[in-house]
C-alpha cells in the first residue's frame, strides 16, 4: 500500500499532491502544467489539484522527490532522454520503489511520451502556422527551417544518442566526454553542418580516454567499437527523415530541433524579444549569430525564446484539447487518474 505523507501540516503549498518535472519555474513545462492546472480547475475531473514543482535536470529529481514527499504525495514525471520506453519504465520502477521502501509517499515516476517536452511542440501542424505568426512570415519559411534543422543536426542527434548510450552503461561520461562542435554553426554564410566524421572520431577519442581515466571497471573491452557503431548505426538509420518522421518528433532531442528552428528563422526575419532585467519587449534582428560571442549569443536566444514560449504552449494545450487521442493528452489522461 503506497505510503502517506509523514508531515503533512509542514507541505509548503495549499494542495497535497506535488506534480514534479523538469525544467525552471519559467520554463515550458512550468507553463503548460499550470495552464493545465488552471484549465481543470472547478470541473469533474477531480477533486484535487496538484502543486507543480519544476527542479532543473532528470539527476534533481529525486533530491526533490525525497524532500517533497515526506510532507505530500507525489507523482514524478521525466523525460525520456533517448532511453527505450521499455528501459525508461523500468528505471522509473526502480526509482519508485526506492523511494516507497525508505517512506516517501509515492503515487507514480513515469516519462513523457517523447524524448523530451519540447518535443511536443515539433508537430508541424502545430509548430509551423504559430511560428510563421510570430515571426511574420510565410508557413513556407517555417517548414524550411524544419526541414533544415532535420538535415543539419543529424549527427548531433546522433552524438547525443551514443553520449545517453554511454552514460548509461558507464554511468557519467563528464569531464572527458568532449566530442567538440557537434551542433551546426552560424557563419556569414547561414548555418553549416558539423562533419560527421569528426564527431566519429571524437567518440572514439573520449571513450578511449574515459576509459583509460578512470572507467576502466565500468566500461568494458570493445566500448569504444560499440559506441562508434551505434554512431553509425544511427546516421544510417536516421538519414532520409523529415519532421514529420515520428523518429523526429518522438526520439530526436526536441529542444535541439526548437532552438534550431527559432535561431534560423530569427536570422532571416524580426522577432519579439522578452528580456528580464529591466523587463522589456521589443523586436530585434534579423540577428547575426556569427557575429555574437557565446554569452551575447545565449542571451539573445533566451530572449527569443520566451517571446515564443506562451505561443507555443497555448498552441500545444489547444491540440491537446483538440486530439484527446494525442500522446499529451494520453500523458494528462494518466496523471488525472492519480490525482
Amino acid at each position: 500500500m503506497p505510503n502517506a505523507p509523514l508531515f503533512a501540516s509542514s507541505y509548503p503549498r495549499p494542495g497535497s499532491i506535488a506534480l514534479i518535472c523538469e525544467g525552471d519555474v519559467v520554463g515550458y513545462e512550468k507553463a503548460f502544467l499550470d495552464l493545465w492546472v488552471r484549465e481543470r480547475a472547478g470541473t469533474d475531473k477531480g477533486v484535487k489539484d496538484p502543486d507543480i514543482w519544476p527542479c532543473g535536470t532528470r539527476e534533481a529529481l529525486s533530491g526533490m522527490a525525497d524532500a517533497v514527499g515526506r510532507s505530500a504525495y507525489v507523482i514524478v514525471v521525466e523525460d525520456r532522454d533517448f532511453r527505450l520506453p521499455a528501459d525508461a519504465a523500468a528505471e522509473c520502477e526502480s526509482k519508485l520503489k526506492d523511494r516507497e521502501r525508505r517512506g516517501v509517499a509515492m503515487r507514480a515516476w513515469m516519462t513523457w511520451r517523447r524524448n523530451e517536452f519540447e518535443n511536443y511542440f515539433l508537430d508541424p501542424k502545430l509548430l509551423v502556422p504559430t511560428a510563421a505568426k510570430h515571426f511574420e512570415c510565410s508557413e513556407a519559411d517555417v517548414e524550411a527551417a524544419l526541414g533544415l534543422a532535420v538535415r543539419q543536426l543529424l549527427a548531433h542527434q546522433a552524438s547525443a544518442y551514443v553520449r545517453a548510450a554511454a552514460r548509461a552503461k558507464c554511468g557519467t561520461v563528464e569531464p572527458a566526454w568532449d566530442l567538440g562542435p557537434t551542433r551546426p554553426q552560424f557563419t556569414v554564410n547561414g548555418p553549416q553542418p558539423p562533419d560527421p566524421a569528426k564527431i566519429r572520431d571524437g567518440i572514439r577519442q573520449a571513450c578511449a580516454a574515459w576509459s583509460t581515466e578512470v572507467g576502466k571497471a565500468l566500461c568494458k573491452p570493445g566500448c569504444c567499437d560499440e559506441l562508434t557503431s551505434l554512431y553509425d548505426q544511427r546516421l544510417a538509420a536516421w538519414q532520409n527523415l523529415t519532421p514529420a518522421s515520428p523518429e523526429v518528433l518522438a526520439d530526436w532531442a526536441g529542444k535541439e530541433v526548437l532552438q534550431f528552428v527559432r535561431q534560423y528563422l530569427a536570422s532571416k526575419f524580426a522577432a519579439p524579444a522578452v528580456y528580464p532585467q529591466p523587463p522589456t519587449e521589443r523586436l530585434v534582428g534579423p540577428t547575426r549569430w556569427h557575429t555574437l560571442n557565446r554569452e551575447k549569443r545565449d542571451e539573445q536566444d533566451r530572449a527569443i525564446e520566451r517571446a515564443m514560449q506562451k505561443p507555443l504552449v497555448d498552441a500545444l494545450w489547444r491540440h491537446t484539447e483538440e486530439n484527446p487521442s494525442s500522446d499529451m493528452a494520453q500523458s494528462l489522461l494518466q496523471i488525472e487518474q492519480l490525482l
